[in-house]
C-alpha cells in the first residue's frame, strides 16, 4: 500500500486525537498556532490532492516542495502520494544555484513553495519549464481567529503575492480541491480513489554528500512503510503520546520519522523554526515522551546546562 493508504489504515482508532500542534517562538511557544486532528488532516490532505489534480498534477510526475515543518508540508507529501506524484522536498537553506540544477536535471514543472523563500530563488524560478508555483503565505498555517487577530494587531503584516502569472495561492488551490470533491462526490477521505503502484517512487530526497557528491535518494512506499513497521516491533508507540518534532522533510529520515510518528497516532508538537539553541528549554517545557531531531539537535542537548547531569 502507499504511505497515504498506510496512514489511513493506521489512523482508524485515532481519528479524533490531535495529530499536529504548531508552536512558535513569538508567543514563547505557550499557545498553539493551530491544532488538527487525524480526521481533519486526512480530509485536508484529500482536498489538497484534488486541488493538484485540477492543475494536471497526477500520476508519474515529480513535484518540488520547499516548505518549513508545517501542517501543509505534511499534507502536501501525503496528498501528492495519494495522487501518484513523486515528491522532491528541498531544504530552503540550499544555495540558489543548486535549485536551478535540480529543476533542469529532473525536468521539474511544478513547485510548492513557502512565500518567504520566493525572493531568494526568484531568478531560478524564472525557468520557463516551471508551469505552476503553489504559494503558501506566512499566515496560512494560523488558525482563522489567530490569523485575524494578527492582522488587526499589526497593520504592517502584509504578504504581498509576487506578480507572477504562474503563482497559485494556497487558498485558490484548496478551493479548486473543494470544487473537485463536490463534482466527483468525494464526501469524505474514504471516498477518494488513491493511487498505488508497487514500484512507484514516493519521494526523492537529497543526501548530504558524505560520499563526495550530494545526490538524490529514491524512496519507495514499501521502504517508508517498512521503516515504520520495523520500528514498531521492538517498542510501539502509545497513541496520544507527545512527540516534539523539529525536523524538516527534505532529508530521508525527516520523511521517515514524520511517517512513523503520524502512523503511530502521536500528538506531534511541531516547531517550524530553527530552534537548536532552544531545544533544552522546549524539552523541559513540553516533557515529550518522544523527540524527533537530527544529530546537531542531540549534540546541543547533550552540551546544554539544562541536561548537564
Amino acid at each position: 500500500m502507499s504511505i497515504f493508504q498506510y496512514l489511513v489504515e493506521s489512523s482508524k482508532n485515532n481519528l479524533d486525537k490531535t495529530a499536529i500542534d504548531i508552536r512558535m517562538s513569538f508567543n514563547n511557544f505557550d499557545k498553539s498556532i493551530r491544532t488538527i486532528t487525524y480526521r481533519e488532516f486526512l480530509e485536508e490532505t484529500v482536498t489538497l490532492a484534488c486541488g493538484l489534480k485540477t492543475y494536471g498534477i497526477d500520476e508519474n510526475q515529480m513535484l518540488l516542495e520547499m516548505l518549513p515543518n508545517l501542517i501543509e508540508s505534511r499534507e502536501a507529501i501525503y496528498g501528492q502520494n495519494a495522487n501518484g506524484t513523486t515528491v522532491y522536498p528541498i531544504s530552503p537553506m540550499i544555495p540558489a544555484f543548486k535549485l536551478e540544477k535540480i529543476v533542469e536535471k529532473n525536468s521539474i514543472k511544478n513547485v510548492i513553495m513557502f512565500g518567504a523563500f520566493y525572493d531568494k530563488f526568484n531568478d531560478q524560478l524564472k525557468n520557463e519549464k516551471i508551469e505552476h508555483i503553489f504559494y503558501l503565505d506566512g499566515l496560512e498555517s494560523f488558525n482563522p481567529l489567530l490569523k485575524k487577530a494578527v492582522k488587526l494587531k499589526d497593520k504592517e503584516v502584509k504578504f504581498k503575492i509576487p506578480n507572477d502569472p504562474r503563482i497559485v495561492t494556497w487558498e485558490t488551490l484548496l478551493n479548486k480541491g473543494k470544487e473537485f470533491r463536490k463534482k466527483h462526490n468525494i464526501r469524505t477521505y474514504k471516498d477518494f480513489n488513491s493511487y498505488y503502484e508497487k514500484n512507484y517512487i514516493a519521494a526523492v530526497v537529497g543526501t548530504s554528500g558524505t560520499t563526495g557528491v550530494p545526490k538524490g535518494a529514491c524512496l519507495s512506499d514499501t521502504a517508508i512503510n517498512a521503516s515504520d513497521f520495523s520500528e514498531r516491533i521492538p517498542e510501539p508507540f502509545k497513541p496520544g503520546e507527545v512527540n516534539l518534532d523539529v525536523l524538516i522533510q527534505s532529508i530521508s529520515y525527516g520523511i521517515g520519522i514524520m511517517h512513523h510518528t503520524m502512523s503511530g497516532g502521536l500528538n506531534n508538537i511541531v516547531i517550524p523554526e530553527l530552534v537548536t539553541d532552544k531545544l533544552p528549554m522546549l524539552l523541559k517545557k513540553f516533557k515529550p515522551e518522544n523527540f524527533s531531531g537530527g544529530p546537531i539537535h542531540y549534540e546541543n542537548i547533550i552540551k546544554s546546562k539544562e541536561f548537564k547531569n
